[in-house]
């Protein structure tokens, strides 16, 4: 993937993970948006700082290489860690990295709105790839052995998405003993 190529895309996530976390914002009675770990989580997990050039140095370094992780969103460090050919890993395009981050950190103020950041920016993420991604996208669970495409593939990254913001949404309305 090209960092030209990558511009567009990117900026397309962080307007839709931006509306998706107004929504949440409005829906969840919430006022997640005002807090900076949360906005953290969010672009993270949504966009990342597309805008930024794609590598910092000629050749390949380690220091380039760490870099690229603030240039791509979570669900594509698939890339950065495996390989193009890994590219929506199942582990990477679904609900399971977000909701981790959510209940190790629940009863921690910053990891906890950090979680909800990347578990709505993710839920975006997934469901703005589940509308514009090509049908022969895979899935990845095996490279070149599990995949899935298709109906079977979008619906993966539709369902994750969806599963994934109602689990954000459940936890910012679940009652509360402590207000964090």
């Amino acid at each position: 993937m090209e960092a030209q190529d990558y511009f567009w895309n990117g900026f397309q996530h962080f307007v839709f993970g931006g509306f998706i976390a107004f929504i949440f914002n409005l829906v969840s009675h919430t006022q997640e948006l005002r807090k900076r770990e949360y906005l953290v989580g969010l672009v993270v997990s949504s966009s990342a700082l597309f805008f930024l050039p794609a590598h910092i140095t000629n050749g390949r370094s380690t220091i380039d290489w760490l870099y690229q992780f603030l240039h791509y969103p979570l669900a594509d460090w698939d890339i950065l860690l495996f390989g193009i050919d890994w590219h929506r890993f199942f582990v990477t395009h679904s609900l399971i990295i977000p909701v981790c981050v959510v209940l190790l950190w629940l009863h921690k103020p910053v990891g906890y709105h950090l979680g909800i950041g990347l578990s709505v920016g993710c839920s975006s993420h997934l469901i703005w790839d589940a509308l514009t991604c090509s049908w022969y996208t895979p899935i990845v669970f095996i490279n070149n052995l599990l995949e899935i495409r298709g109906y079977w593939g979008k619906g993966w990254l539709l369902v994750n998405g969806i599963l994934l913001i109602g689990f954000a949404w459940f936890v910012e309305n679940r009652p509360k003993r402590h207000q964090v």
